[in-house]
């Protein structure tokens, strides 16, 4: 009876030392994997923090973007103001041709006058020059008489009557001859007067003539230069538009980029949420194992502290020990299994961190893109500040050329006066 109970004993403390080898070697690599998970889930952890690092950086980038074609559509907007500011100048430079035109034909009028004027001058000349004559002639007949009176005053007498009745004759005549040289000479003195003033009109007006004249040249030539300026402008803006245009495609494409790289990252957050979950739970039935295994070692001891006492008794050791051997055995297949678990994990976790680097290269690939726009903004702002260098080169030129142009026309009217 008392050898039944010690084969009993020793049968339930063997399976209990079976069962705890194979707890002990199912809870090694257990614990091994669930370090592994740790570290994986740290580096996961590192990984996320620079993805949503470089998730800010492409958001801020994509409001610098937007920043830039907001400038560029300002630009647009400019330079089409400027445009129409060159069509306001040429249509400036048609009514100046209208009134360039005008006043070459009141020159023409203005001429015109003044030859009627002068022949007019002309014959006012010859009738002051004939009242010269009879003034002189009158002269001639009063000294005549008074000779005629010293020599013989009583043999001319008829001669005296004949005389002074000629020169009363003479004399109304003169007198209407002297208030026709007045009048004449009023009106010579008014027609000169209204000579000089067209004169002086027109000299005013050839002064205009020649400045609209000079104007209108430097107005034709500025409207040409503002002509082929608005073509190239306009090619510009050809060129600006197309490059807004790649510069929205690439940039949607980004956004696209950007919202499938946020929903890999969600996805990636949720799964990495459900492993950690899965983990904690693992890690809390480990726990309990452990705990269960402590419990089972305190028992174990007692077993085989009693073992040991009863070691001498019992005859069948060996047979104990092979058949410790075969549950090691098993202990070393259920091992293997384990062991292929293992495997299976760590190929999945290297999965996962292909796709992390296929992450990485998205994020590589978006931040190429986005240097590539900066520098075709750079080249775009670099052309820009070109333009405005033209423009203000051309605008100094413009205003030198109408210094110079003032200047010379100050020069030739100090000339004129």
């Amino acid at each position: 009876m008392q050898k039944s109970v010690s084969d009993q004993n020793y049968e339930r403390l063997k399976e209990e030392l079976r069962n705890q080898y194979k707890e002990n070697a199912q809870i090694l690599p257990l614990t091994q994997e669930l370090q592994e998970f740790k570290e994986n889930n740290e580096k996961l952890k590192s990984e996320n923090v620079s993805l949503s690092s470089q998730m800010a950086d492409l958001q801020e980038s994509y409001g610098q973007l937007q920043n830039d074609l907001k400038k560029e559509r300002e630009n647009t907007l400019r330079v089409s103001n400027e445009r129409d500011e060159l069509l306001d100048r040429t249509k400036m430079i048609d009514e100046l041709r209208k009134i360039r035109d005008q006043l070459q034909q009141e020159k023409a009028d203005t001429n015109q006058a003044m030859m009627k004027l002068k022949k007019e001058n002309e014959n006012m000349i010859v009738k002051v020059e004939k009242t010269s004559g009879l003034e002189e002639k009158v002269k001639y007949l009063e000294n005549e008489l008074r000779n005629i009176k010293q020599s013989n005053r009583q043999d001319g007498m008829d001669k005296i009557t004949t005389l002074t009745n000629e020169l009363t004759s003479f004399k109304s005549k003169y007198e209407s001859l002297d208030k026709d040289v007045k009048k004449y000479k009023e009106d010579n003195r008014e027609l000169t007067a209204t000579v000089s003033r067209l004169q002086s009109e027109n000299g005013e007006l050839l002064d205009n003539l020649a400045k609209t004249r000079e104007n209108s040249t430097k107005l034709i030539e500025t409207s040409q230069e503002n002509q082929n300026t608005i073509i190239k402008l306009e090619n510009e803006i050809i060129l600006l538009k197309t490059d807004r245009e790649k510069a929205r495609n690439e940039l949607g494409q980004v956004q696209n980029n950007l919202r499938l790289s946020h929903s890999e990252n969600e996805r990636a957050n949720t799964q990495y949420k459900r492993d950690l979950a899965a983990a904690l739970e693992e890690r809390k039935q480990l726990h309990d194992q452990i705990t269960q295994l402590e419990a089972h070692k305190q028992k174990n001891t007692l077993a085989i502290q009693e073992l040991e006492l009863e070691k001498q008794k019992v005859a069948e050791e060996r047979d104990m020990y092979q058949a410790l051997s075969e549950g090691n055995e098993k202990v070393n297949v259920e091992a293997d299994q384990l062991r292929t678990t293992c495997d299976e994990l760590t190929e999945e976790v290297n999965l996962t961190k292909i796709e992390l680097n296929a992450k990485d290269d998205v994020i590589q690939k978006l931040t190429n893109s986005l240097q590539h726009l900066e520098k075709q903004l750079f080249e775009i702002e670099t052309e820009r500040d070109e333009l405005k260098q033209e423009n203000t080169t051309k605008d100094s030129m413009i205003s030198e050329l109408n210094i110079t142009a003032i200047s010379d026309l100050e020069i030739k009217y100090n000339l004129l006066e």
